[in-house]
């Protein structure tokens, strides 16, 4: 399983020469996977678009799709994304799992503990007391 990663761009990188979404996608997706062109999707995205230009769920999509060009088991989390965004991404992760795919997400809240095939909860426990 594939952990997929956060964007992060360093500071200098950002100011004098940022990241775009092909420069990115060109660097961390397949080529020949149907999922690398999937952003494109987002009618105001394109190839020449700066990733730090992109804030939560676009953002989180661009990362989810370059990780699912490679393989289609994954962790995840829905850190920095709202609510409408967090039910985009989950959707999409839910039929890549429907199409043979596995996926596990690390989230702090409960709101879809319902839809998964399996639930686990860790609660962390004081040994001081």
């Amino acid at each position: 399983m594939t952990f997929v990663e956060h964007f992060f761009e360093p500071a200098i990188r950002r100011i004098f020469h940022p990241v775009t979404v092909g420069e990115y996608l060109k660097k961390n997706a397949n080529p020949n996977s149907p999922y690398t062109t999937k952003i494109y999707e987002t009618e105001w995205i394109n190839e020449k678009t700066k990733v730090n230009r992109l804030f939560g769920s676009p953002r989180k999509q661009l990362s989810l799709y370059s990780t699912l060009s490679k393989t289609q088991n994954i962790v995840f989390d829905l850190s920095g994304e709202g609510p409408q965004g967090a039910e985009e991404t989950y959707k999409i992760v839910k039929d890549i799992v429907k199409n043979g795919g596995s996926a596990i997400l690390l989230d702090s809240f409960d709101d879809m503990k319902n839809d998964c095939t399996k639930y686990i909860e860790l609660q962390w426990k004081n040994l001081n007391s």
